[in-house]
């Protein structure tokens, strides 16, 4: 059956949305009336200054930016009174508008993907949000800025409105003066997820746009006067709603609007007393918090008109929030992002209750049974499919898979689920995808909004929202609530069994909260809906481990980074330590009196017997903020126990929630390893991507992650660089070096040149590793095993992931041509780039095995092995070269300085391998952390042979801190073997830019490092240097004066750290040696004498 429009249909328009607004469509009113005003400020905007502003730009995007009708323009800004003169300037040069919404939560990756999906030529931005949008746009790719303030010396000179208002530019003027150029014209392009969280952008027309606002203008309550009333905007200008009701019809009817510094909410309420306001739009998440908020001494009687809009309102929140601010009807308006208004309730007197409205001027509607697709009659519920008979839905930009949702017929399918009266009167239900089939077999639907309803009628209940958990065994949707509380009212078992008993009061059969309680303090958004994808990634459940019970219940808060001594924790150790629970436990020293039992985890600072069920909780995007933690938890096996208590730290301003409704089991005896410095450490469950709940340092920014999983897949599927048993030969040679029987020496570029795979190239590199093992064999009468920095560093860390160009644009700064170009041009990280490293590196191996097979042929073969070794800095990149416990990329693979953080992804991935690993330290390393990190890598003591302390502390630092370092790892009882880099610790810039180093502190680092571990009772096993075979001018032999950067740059190739040459190089090995030798037949004298 085909519902229409019971409301006269509207003229359509002839215009583009400018013009309609501010000359054809308005209601006569003067020019100088106030349109704008910003609370707390004297800013204002009349209709004339909107109008004259707004031209004016448009002018100077045309003629300065070459702005031409379709192209896209994003504002990305707060709330300001120069936002209206963005938004209709872009209008009113033919562009095309995208507006991203304020949230909390908005990141760069947000805007960058908001970016490239529009295909935005321009962006405004205000300071509050220019750092996240020159990050975006460092990723992207570099547009043009215009900021709607004047910004501070710490950012670029970018323009900013009021300066371009000043030039005096001639344009030509956009207008569209025919319906069919009004309706094929895109006035917008909005993004929309529904509660899904995946993002689509939809396209609106100039004449779609228009009769939405005519429709809505027709709704307008009649006892509305534009020369009294005061609107205000309750959240950020930026969402679409905000552009029809407060950019769009508040100037038809010539409405003022106060522009607030930050959304509305509980605690700005006195807003609407102050400003005396007449309309509010009311989103589900503000209604919760009006309908219980204390509003004792507001004064809300100037309000006539409430609107809400985004999600279906059970009756119960409605007439709450309409009780709380002044009794008036709460009107609800129905649309989705594709089609906007779809219907509307026209006057309190004609509402149908429940209803959220009729249908709007042209809509024409069908309903379809869910299962069969049959069209239904008046009061049958199914899916509702709207199209507007006026102005046909554009649809999707560049989505044909989205484009499914209109049929042949142009009916858009709406994935609301509902019925319409025979009157045309729209009931909706729930969302499609949030009606939960429960019960066995084929089971029954459930609407979520019921549970919700019966949830929020409890006292402790602030808000609720229900969505279903699918056991994927039975493939049966339990619902699941996760509440707000109201504030008095603790997160406790007996809070949530209370709660439990008063909705199974209300509900009967198959509505039953099977999944449990969940308390948090926020609900992670989509826009203003409540995402409820992410709320149903909180929880998982495998065979049928569901309780009904809420006696388990628990609130886990995690705000204070501090440890039980009140020192500050990096944010990533505690999060790992949390984050970790849910596999099973790891002992700190911070967290003294940990004992297990039965599957439970106990942690104890202040009570030692405080149970903390291991359960999964929040993924990375729900991470919480920076800022100090306590972990509040009771046992429910102990009933004398507080039921919340502080563990760690002392402040509360966020949490996130876990329940025991999935209890991991006990861990067997024979997983546990070796006790180490009378600590038992469980051996957590690990593979090659396990590191990915880790947060990583020095991570890569990819414009399009699923890319990037492709590669890694495509590289994982390849044959292996190294095999297993070469990797198996090195592991047993270094730890021969751990034990005093060899010397390792590293040696090769900081960053290898894809270019640089030549044959000529490579066999420099490796005959001068080959003279330097000679010469170190022959010196110290000890078997020499040769690891090349080839054939694989194709990947740098850098201390700023940015850098900035003398005209102050920000561009990805060069991480190795795994990553990205050096050129400037090629900066933006590219993914394909990761398999160019693969078949390099498999070119350079090939290059290497020539080599050796010709030295066989000559009978010139080197006794000594050779290995290749990079650092493992691009985790995606090595955990696809990763097979069973074997990164197959290198033999010997190291981690950085500034990636080796104990709760690192860094260091979770190494502590599974097999490989033999290096760990490079600097001089403000803690002698504790660095034995916390040999813990983690090492299975037990033995194992521990396998790693290489790899020092780069500079020369002038080896004194003061080498002895402290080899103390505590001797006290340890571990036996890694130590490896001195003297090259990284002394660079130095000569003439502001270039970087170099001196031979002098090198070797000193090198031979006061070889002393100061032999006086501490340990004893130096290896070289690590940056060097090449080449005759680089990179490294010098004096300290340089100014201007020697000129005698620097006449053979300077390095990607990024200066390196020795090769004679150089062998220099620094000649030194060393002398030294030794020198240093032996001293102490061989003192003996004897």
């Amino acid at each position: 059956m085909l519902f229409q429009s019971r409301l006269p249909k509207l003229a359509i328009p002839n215009t583009d949305v400018f013009h309609y607004l501010f000359h054809q469509g308005r209601r006569s009113y003067s020019r100088e009336r106030i349109l704008y005003r910003v609370d707390g400020s004297d800013e204002t905007l009349t209709l004339a200054q909107l109008e004259e502003r707004s031209e004016k730009l448009a002018k100077v995007l045309i003629a300065s930016y070459s702005i031409k009708p379709g192209d896209v323009i994003t504002i990305l800004a707060t709330d300001s009174i120069n936002f209206p003169i963005a938004f209709f300037a872009i209008l009113a040069a033919g562009a095309t508008v995208s507006l991203i919404p304020i949230q909390k939560d908005l990141g760069y990756l947000d805007v960058a993907g908001r970016l490239v999906q529009s295909g935005s030529r321009l962006i405004f931005t205000d300071q509050a949000l220019l750092s996240i949008a020159e990050t975006a746009l460092a990723i992207i790719g570099v547009i043009p800025v215009i900021t709607l303030e004047e910004v501070d010396s710490r950012f670029p000179r970018y323009p900013h409105l009021d300066v371009l208002l000043k030039q005096e530019v001639g344009a030509p003027r956009f207008h569209l003066n025919s319906v069919s150029d009004s309706r094929k014209h895109i006035a917008f392009i909005n993004s929309t997820s529904g509660s899904t969280g995946k993002m689509k952008s939809v396209l609106t027309s100039h004449a779609h746009f228009i009769a939405v606002m005519d429709a809505t203008r027709a709704t307008v309550p009649e006892n509305t006067n534009p020369e009294e009333d005061v609107w205000t905007s309750t959240i950020s200008l930026g969402y679409y709603i905000c552009g029809k009701l407060f950019m769009g019809l508040n100037i038809l009817l010539g409405i003022p609007v106060v522009l607030l510094k930050k959304p509305l909410d509980h605690t700005s309420l006195d807003v609407i007393t102050q400003h005396k306001i007449t309309f509010l739009f009311i989103t589900p998440t503000l209604a919760a918090q009006i309908a219980k908020a204390d509003t004792t001494n507001q004064d809300f009687s100037s309000i006539k008109w409430l609107l809400s809009a985004g999600a279906p309102m059970h009756e119960k929140l409605r007439c709450s929030v309409s009780q709380q601010l002044n009794g008036k009807h709460l009107t609800l308006e129905w649309g989705t992002t594709e089609t906007m208004l779809l219907a509307i309730q026209v006057d309190e007197q004609t509402c149908v209750p429940g209803s959220s409205g009729t249908l709007t001027n042209g809509i024409e509607a069908k309903v379809i049974d869910t299962e069969t697709g049959e069209e239904l009659g008046p009061g049958e519920e199914g899916e509702i499919l709207v199209r507007n008979s006026l102005c046909p839905f554009v649809g999707y930009k560049d989505n044909d898979e989205a484009n499914k949702d209109f049929d042949s017929e142009g009916f858009f399918h709406t994935g609301d689920v509902g019925y319409l009266d025979s009157t045309c009167n729209v009931f909706i239900k729930d969302r499609l995808k949030e009606l939960l089939r429960v019960g066995e077999g084929y089971g029954s639907r459930i609407s979520t909004s019921d549970l919700e309803s019966a949830l929020f009628d409890h006292p402790a209940v602030a808000s609720a929202v229900v969505v279903g958990i699918r056991d994927e065994s039975t493939q049966i949707y339990h619902p699941t609530a996760f509440v707000i509380l109201q504030p008095g009212y603790d997160a406790s078992s007996e809070t949530a069994k209370e709660i439990e008993r008063h909705t199974t009061r209300e509900l009967t059969g198959l509505k039953q909260l099977s999944g449990g309680i969940y308390f948090v303090i926020k609900y992670p958004t989509v826009g203003f809906k409540i995402n409820r994808g992410k709320l149903k990634s909180l929880i998982h459940i495998e065979e049928g481990q569901v309780k009904t019970s809420m006696t388990h219940t628990r609130l886990l808060e995690v705000t204070a980074l501090r440890d039980t001594e009140g020192a500050p924790l990096e944010f990533h150790q505690l999060w790992e330590l949390v984050h970790s629970l849910h596999v099973s436990h790891i002992v700190s020293e911070q967290l003294p009196g940990v004992e297990g039992k039965d599957g439970d985890s106990y942690i104890g600072a202040k009570y030692k017997r405080a149970s903390l069920y291991r359960n999964d909780i929040a993924p990375p995007a729900m991470r919480p903020p920076l800022s100090t933690t306590r972990i509040i938890t009771g046992d429910p096996s102990n009933p004398g126990q507080p039921d919340a208590e502080t563990i760690l730290g002392y402040e509360l301003c966020y949490c996130i929630a876990v329940s025991t409704l999935q209890q991991y089991p006990r861990r067997d005896v024979d997983e546990v390893v070796e006790p180490i410095n009378g600590r038992t450490l469980y051996n957590m469950p690990w593979d090659r991507k396990s590191w990915s709940r880790r947060i990583p340092a020095q991570e890569i920014q990819y414009p399009d992650p699923l890319a990037l999983e492709s590669v890694c897949q495509t590289l994982h599927s390849l044959p292996p660089l190294i095999e297993a048993g070469e990797i198996e030969r090195a592991r047993n040679l270094v730890i021969e070096a751990a034990s005093g029987k060899a010397f390792l020496i590293q040696g090769g570029d900081c960053s290898e040149r894809f270019d640089d795979v030549k044959s000529d190239i490579i066999r420099q590199k490796v005959m001068l590793l080959r003279e330097q093992s000679t010469r170190l064999s022959k010196g110290l009468g000890l078997p020499v095993v040769q690891f090349g920095r080839i054939a694989g560093q194709y990947a740098k860390p850098r201390s700023s992931p940015f850098e900035s160009l003398p005209d102050g644009t920000l561009i990805h700064a060069f991480r190795g041509e795994n990553v990205n170009g050096f050129s400037l041009h090629q900066r933006l990280p590219d993914p394909q780039r990761l398999l160019f490293g693969y078949f390099y590196a498999a070119a350079a191996l090939n290059s290497i095995g020539h080599l050796e097979k010709e030295e066989r042929r000559k009978s010139t073969i080197s006794s000594f092995p050779f290995f290749t070794a990079h650092e493992a800095l691009h985790l995606p990149y090595e955990s696809a070269l990763t097979h069973e416990d074997y990164n197959h990329s290198a033999a010997f693979v190291w981690v950085g300085e500034r990636t080796r953080q104990l709760e690192g992804a860094h260091i979770e991935y190494l502590r599974g391998l097999r490989n033999p690993i290096g760990v490079k330290i600097g001089p403000t390393t803690q002698p504790e952390e660095l034995v916390a990190v040999l813990n983690r890598l090492s299975l037990n003591k033995w194992d521990s042979k396998r790693i290489a302390i790899i020092t780069r502390l500079g020369s002038k630092n080896v004194v003061d801190a080498l002895p402290r370092l080899a103390q505590a790892v001797r006290d340890s009882g571990l036996s890694p073997v130590w490896v001195c880099d003297p090259c990284h610790g002394n660079t130095v810039v000569v003439g502001g830019a270039v970087k170099t180093r001196v031979l002098k502190d090198i070797i000193d680092e090198a031979t006061l490092s070889y002393t100061v571990l032999r006086e501490t009772g340990c004893f130096l096993g290896g070289l690590h240097l940056e060097q090449t075979g080449e005759a680089v001018s990179e490294c010098v032999d004096r300290y340089p004066a100014p201007g020697d950067e000129g005698l620097l740059m006449e053979n300077y190739n390095s990607l990024c750290d200066p390196r020795l040459s090769g004679e150089q190089a062998l220099r620094v090995i000649d030194s060393f040696l002398a030294f030794v030798e020198a240093l032996e037949d001293k102490n061989v004298v003192a003996k004897t004498s």
